[in-house]
């Protein structure tokens, strides 16, 4: 991109330590421009690029209104490390280990210092009657370096370096998702449980009262003393039509039953399980299967 594309501001940020260089220091976050300079631009490149990024993310109506509102936002560059691991150095301010950065995009009003809640920028498609529930993930700029090959005239030998890694949306790499549960559990403290055990100690036998699904026989059992589980954090659907209630234990306690007709559990639950017993783990802990329902709510009917 050429120097002559760009305006007086854009000239100035130096785009090629912004997207990589050691984490922290002065460029860890960079005053770009005000909203309304960037929605009125016509020929900077970059900030033509930062428009559309915006209105991808919020839409055009949505900050046209805010605008009109007289929420004029600063917008501040943010570099984030693609080192899904970069927590490590952000423990150190400054890390001399050079990395690869993206740039995220904040849009901030001091307004918000007043207790506005509007001042806020928030996607559309976040619920609108609850103000905690917010979109804090922004709009980013990722780089990519090309390096083309024509020798043999054709396509071959294309050489493109990525910013993250190819994902395959038609299957699952579990390697990789082992390596986030190894990681979670390591910053976490250790194997998935269900609370804090010591959160417990006026009870100590709170898990032989507490069944569990075992992912590998197909039914529920009694949960075994320390033995790790992942419990399933999700919202009843329509499918939500196997539950565990008195008449029905004994059913559900039978090996297998899982993996009958008259057993399949809702779609969520079942993904669940899958997922449970591909990253290593036995048991899962899910509310409708593991803990006996005396009513039926009107919204899992």
């Amino acid at each position: 991109m050429s120097t002559k594309a760009l305006c007086h501001r854009c000239q100035k940020l130096p785009l090629d330590t912004l997207l990589y260089g050691p984490y922290g220091g002065k460029l860890a976050q960079t005053f770009f421009l005000m909203l309304q300079e960037v929605w009125t631009m016509r020929t900077c490149q970059f900030c033509l690029l930062v428009k559309e990024l915006l209105t991808n993310h919020y839409t055009k109506q949505y900050i046209d209104a805010k605008l009109v509102q007289g929420y004029d936002q600063e917008l501040w560059l943010y570099r984030d490390p693609l080192d899904l691991s970069f927590d490590k150095y952000a423990l150190h301010e400054p890390a001399e280990q050079e990395m690869s950065f993206c740039l995220q995009i904040d849009c901030y009003t001091p307004n918000a210092f007043r207790g506005n809640p509007a001042a806020f920028f928030r996607r559309e498609d976040r619920r609108r009657d609850d103000d905690k529930t917010r979109d804090w993930v922004m709009p980013s700029i990722f780089a990519v370096k090309h390096q083309f090959d024509y020798a043999g005239g054709d396509m071959e030998g294309v050489s493109i370096q990525q910013p993250g890694r190819l994902v395959d949306t038609h299957k699952v790499d579990w390697a990789f998702v082992k390596l986030w549960d190894a990681a979670c559990s390591h910053h976490g403290g250790g194997s998935p449980t269900h609370g804090d055990q010591e959160s417990y100690s006026s009870d100590p036998d709170y898990r032989s009262r507490m069944r569990v699904i075992d992912v590998e026989r197909a039914c529920i059992i009694q949960c075994p003393p320390n033995a790790p589980y992942v419990a399933l954090s999700y919202q009843w659907g329509s499918d939500q039509n196997l539950k565990l209630k008195k008449d029905n234990i004994a059913l559900l306690e039978t090996s297998g039953f899982f993996d009958t007709p008259e057993g399949q559990p809702a779609r969520t639950i079942a993904d669940a399980m899958t997922t449970v017993r591909r990253l290593g783990y036995k048991y899962a802990w899910v509310d409708a299967l593991c803990i006996v329902v005396y009513f039926s709510p009107s919204y899992a009917e």
